[in-house]
């Protein structure tokens, strides 16, 4: 079940007011994706993730948080060129847009996320070409960097892996085998290997790449562990 309400909000950055659905809660059944695109019921509700301002257009979870420099970006040249831009769809524009403030503040690692979050509407809407492409602008702003964090680059490997792009993705398995990461990461890296020989650019969840926790096996008749054993009853 998903629950809002829409709500008048008042801009940070410009101060002007306007109406966005604000999204309370959803429920999220099943397995995310290996790129935690998360299933069915909560992935319909991307479109009120995040909100536009319809007046200086600063995107954020929730416009009515942002600081001076939020407001500076939003106000500069280059901003103001991107807003200018041709987007798939509202829902598109407002994670890309979010994406170039992240990464004009320096945070890269939400750039990539928020490109993502476009791929994950071009997979909903059929448009792999367009999906592709976003996976690969999501790559861009953390390939090859320093610092970028395991879940980031576990995300980037699907990317890779999803987009096709073959040798990237098996660099970078190179990298994540010779780290060692331990449990559950070194079983989500094989599963990426033997869909990468196979090159395999289909959809796979967090679920199937991790086997069942191994069972404490039951005792045999007659196992000396059990004798003398106390009930807790």
């Amino acid at each position: 079940m998903t629950t809002g309400n829409e709500e008048t909000i008042r801009c940070a950055c410009c101060g002007k007011r306007s109406k966005h659905w604000v999204l309370w809660s959803t429920t999220s059944i099943g397995s995310a994706d290996l790129d935690q695109r998360p299933p069915g019921m909560e992935r319909d509700t991307m479109d009120s993730w995040l909100q536009e301002c319809p007046s200086c257009g600063y995107v954020a979870f929730s416009i009515n948080k942002g600081g001076e420099e939020a407001r500076t970006l939003v106000h500069g040249s280059e901003y103001r060129r991107l807003r200018s831009e041709t987007f798939p769809s509202p829902e598109q524009r407002r994670f890309m847009l979010r994406a170039a403030l992240a990464n004009m503040k320096g945070d890269v690692e939400s750039a990539f996320r928020n490109v993502l979050c476009a791929a994950w509407i071009a997979d909903d809407r059929h448009q792999p070409e367009q999906a592709t492409e976003l996976r690969m602008k999501a790559a861009g702003y953390v390939a090859g960097r320093k610092g970028i964090s395991l879940d980031t680059r576990l995300r980037l490997l699907d990317a890779y892996r999803r987009a096709s792009g073959w040798d990237a993705a098996q660099q970078l398995v190179a990298e994540l085998e010779a780290e060692k990461p331990g449990y559950p990461y070194d079983e989500i890296v094989d599963f990426h290997v033997g869909k990468l020989e196979a090159q395999d650019s289909d959809t796979y969840t967090i679920a199937e790449a991790l086997p069942d926790p191994p069972r404490p096996s039951k005792p045999e008749l007659g196992d000396p562990s059990l004798q003398n054993s106390t009930s807790s009853e």
